[in-house]
């Protein structure tokens, strides 16, 4: 951030804020997710925990707000951002709203994605004053925006009955060329090691006034954290990249492809969530902050990736 090491205990502070709404987030998101995929497998003992899940991020966030009180000037105002920014999601990932008897996969599966896109593009006009170009949270946040927008163009063009191949050609061309645009912002940033010095930058800022009882994490470990991450979502962009780029490949039969397709997605989405709420757990660690157990629900179905092309040889020969 621009701000960093004007005042090294206000540093420190803000980090705590913006991990603590980070974990809530995922926290919430990873109960959310993990039951919606499940609605009618759930028990009433598994709902009171997945409610209990979403208590524990809600609490995690009343914590970060009341922390935020106590920042000032830019530390203060990048602060209030986030908290606005993230407050949405909790009312999006209630676990009550999945059982509601109007509500359906399908808007599950979509939960307005629209409507948070749009809020991405309004949070992110404001925020990047904050944010040191070609850092590691500047690429990431402007990859995620332009692969925002391919998301909403891969909704157009599934939903669409195209009358001639020209024009479904056209718009599966302009998601190739945005989620090929977001994974190149990443792909440049970590064949370059671009995100080496912000990372040392922010690890300094863990050792302000460090308590010396906490075993800390080392830098290494936690570059690469943090690297591993940025590597999964490259990742994830070329599966979309690669997926529309042989769309209308005469050998390939759309219909297996696609069913693959999802079910890559669906194990990135768990491991996402795994991978998200390990990396914040390292920097809260390391910044001293304590914070209540609680079970990462995605971890439940990871598999293996013998089993799941397993799977997927079940499902061709199934076609």
């Amino acid at each position: 951030m621009k701000f960093f090491y004007t005042n090294p205990d206000q540093d420190k502070l803000y980090l705590k804020v913006n991990t603590l709404i980070n974990i809530s987030y995922w926290i919430a998101s990873d109960a959310f997710h993990f039951a919606s995929k499940q609605v009618k497998e759930i028990n009433k003992y598994e709902y009171n925990n997945l409610k209990s899940q979403y208590e524990i991020a809600s609490n995690l966030y009343k914590d970060a707000k009341d922390l935020s009180e106590s920042l000032t000037d830019d530390h203060s105002k990048c602060a209030e951002l986030l908290l606005n920014h993230s407050k949405k999601s909790f009312d999006e990932f209630q676990i009550d709203k999945i059982f509601m008897p109007e509500t359906t996969n399908n808007e599950l599966d979509k939960l307005d994605i629209h409507d948070a896109i749009f809020d991405e593009d309004i949070f992110y006009a404001s925020y990047k004053k904050f944010l040191t170009l070609g850092d590691i949270e500047s690429d990431f946040i402007k990859a995620e925006l332009i692969f925002g927008s391919a998301c909403n163009k891969m909704i157009h063009f599934m939903e669409t009955s195209y009358k001639n191949y020209k024009a479904a050609s056209r718009d599966c061309n302009r998601i190739i060329e945005e989620t090929m645009e977001a994974r190149i912002i990443l792909d440049y940033g970590i064949s370059n090691d671009l995100y080496r010095e912000s990372l040392r930058k922010e690890y300094q800022v863990f050792h302000i006034n460090t308590d010396k009882n906490i075993k800390l994490y080392s830098f290494n470990d936690y570059y690469e954290a943090s690297m591993d991450y940025m590597n999964f979502w490259r990742d994830y962009y070329i599966i979309h990249e690669q997926y529309y780029k042989n769309f209308f490949e005469p050998e390939n039969s759309i219909y297996p492809e696609a069913d693959f397709f999802n079910q890559t997605c669906e194990q990135y989405i768990f491991i996402m969530h795994k991978k998200a709420i390990e990396l914040n757990l390292i920097i809260l660690n390391n910044l001293g902050v304590e914070i209540p157990s609680f079970e990462i629900y995605s971890a439940r179905k990871i598999i293996s990736p013998i089993d799941f092309l397993g799977q997927h040889k079940d499902l061709r020969e199934s076609k």
